[in-house]
């Protein structure tokens, strides 16, 4: 979790993307925008599900993401 928490401080850092394995939504890449001691919010960039639109704002819950 701290790992996580910590690519994605380095990546609001420099508005970069970050690639996420998603409980729902599988394999996304995202820009965080904030990050809380419980989730993350950020815009979908890269989605994996065509349902799923791009440039999409969302709050994804930490426990349900991994780095890929």
């Amino acid at each position: 979790m701290e790992r996580l928490k910590s690519a994605l401080s380095a990546a609001i850092e420099f508005g970069e993307c970050v690639f996420v394995t998603e409980k729902e939504r599988g394999s996304i890449g995202i820009i965080p925008r904030c990050v809380t001691s419980n989730c993350v919010h950020c815009d979908i960039v890269s989605v994996s599900r065509s349902c799923d639109s791009q440039k999409r704002k969302v709050k994804l819950d930490l426990v349900d993401l991994q780095l890929a």
